[in-house]
């Protein structure tokens, strides 16, 4: 086990999520918190579509790991996506660097792969990302009063869900 990895997960559960923190949500959920139920979902998700499970959880569990170093970019904060990817892979890179290189491979193929968003897998996992964030904005405005987080679930972000049915799921939260 590597130290600087290490380091880079800890680092994750103390890293609040900048658009909550932006929207004065009281006590907002960490960048870890978000993986772990990411993670969840796109777990369950692969099981119930036949998926590969190994691959949806390492890929959700990798997607936001540069976020330890880079921080959490937020789409107000107007960096290209494509400068985003090069600077989170660049962090993913140094993050993963002391690991035995064939799982450094394997965690560098697997961001990509969810970056590139072709396969099912990385499907998966980015509808679910996008999910997570959705839910849990309604979350926030059930639990703190006069907070408007309906900017996190606008028809816009909810047609960045590619699945019908958890665009269904979602309106019916």
């Amino acid at each position: 086990m590597d130290k600087n990895f290490v380091a880079a997960i800890v680092q994750l559960k103390s890293l609040r999520r900048s658009g909550w923190v932006s929207a004065d949500v009281d006590d907002p959920e960490s960048v870890a918190d978000h993986s772990y139920s990411t993670t969840m979902m796109s777990a369950v998700m692969a099981i119930e579509r036949g998926l590969d499970v190994k691959k949806v959880v390492l890929m959700a569990l990798v997607h936001d790991l540069a976020e330890g170093v880079v921080g959490d970019v937020t789409p107000s904060m107007h960096i290209p996506k494509a400068m985003r990817r090069i600077e989170e892979r660049k962090a993913l890179e140094g993050i993963l660097s002391g690991l035995e290189d064939d799982m450094s491979k394997l965690f560098l193929s697997l961001f990509d792969e969810y970056e590139e968003r072709m396969t099912s897998e990385a499907k998966v996992v980015r509808n679910m990302d996008i999910l997570d964030r959705m839910l849990q904005a309604k979350t926030y405005m059930r639990r703190q009063t006069g907070l408007d987080l309906t900017s996190f679930h606008t028809k816009e972000e909810l047609e960045k869900i590619t699945d019908p049915d958890l665009r269904k799921f979602f309106e019916q939260y």
